[in-house]
């Protein structure tokens, strides 16, 4: 008798859980969207694009708010999104209570590229090309000179492979900017100070500083923190007690030694 009620009990647990669990699927099969939050993490960069702007992409072709929630397709937003160039990652998920929830990640550029074709473009901290934005200009390190590289847009359906723009084993000159770019990104000190980086004929690299009329040598974009280092130096130890133009160039393309030439 015992083993009985036992069985029966967890006979009527499953049941009721079976039913719980229909019930809730049949309440939410029939829940609208009562509201869009887009949430916009701008990457510590200046922003591409707004909340509106991704409201535009979304309502563009679609009503979302009053929809039925299992009617909202969230792949779909998401490649819409996506073909969006500025935008890095998105996740788009739908709530109990009826919200259509939308996380963006934008895409941080790090330097503006004018090359020889008189076209201009981003690369971000990931090696992706981006394009212009005059609506939202960038401030952000510039590369100019003997630049050939050119910016081809992707397709839109063509963002999952957005990674590859930099093509970094076939070009090396952009490989090299970009190395050049990351560091002085990531150096906060380097970055307030370097303003230009000039690519020669030899694509050897030459960096122009916001204060002073120096040329700064890099050379190749080997040995970077070595070169910097030195640089840095010279800024604390020199400059900075003889005044920022005392040196016309500060060559750092040679091993474990700075060349200079004064004014």
């Amino acid at each position: 008798m015992k083993k009985f009620i036992i069985i029966s009990a967890w006979i009527l647990f499953v049941a009721g859980v079976i039913f719980a669990l229909y019930y809730t699927g049949v309440i939410n099969r029939n829940k609208t969207c009562q509201s869009v939050d887009i949430a916009i993490d701008y990457n510590k960069s200046e922003m591409f694009f707004s909340k509106e702007d991704i409201q535009n992409y979304i309502y563009k072709d679609d009503t979302i708010i009053g929809k039925k929630l299992s009617e909202i397709n969230v792949g779909m937003i998401e490649n819409l999104i996506l073909s969006n160039p500025y935008v890095y990652n998105v996740d788009v998920f739908k709530t109990m209570n009826g919200v259509l929830k939308i996380n963006v990640v934008q895409r941080k550029p790090i330097i503006r590229i004018y090359n020889t074709k008189n076209q201009q473009y981003y690369i971000d901290d990931k090696g992706v090309k981006m394009p212009l934005d005059d609506k939202y200009p960038m401030r952000v390190l510039i590369a100019n000179g003997y630049i050939d590289s050119v910016y081809a847009p992707f397709a839109t359906t063509n963002h999952k492979h957005r990674d590859d723009t930099l093509n970094l084993q076939k070009d090396t000159l952009m490989y090299n900017l970009f190395k050049i770019a990351r560091f002085i990104n990531n150096n906060e000190f380097i970055k307030a100070m370097i303003e230009e980086v000039f690519v020669t004929r030899d694509h050897e690299f030459e960096l122009i500083p916001k204060i002073g009329n120096q040329l700064i040598i890099l050379g190749d974009a080997n040995d970077l923190d070595e070169k910097f280092d030195k640089l840095f130096s010279i800024y604390k130890e020199g400059i900075t007690e003889n005044g920022w133009d005392k040196y016309k160039i500060i060559n750092l393309k040679f091993k474990n030694q700075v060349v200079c030439t004064k004014n």
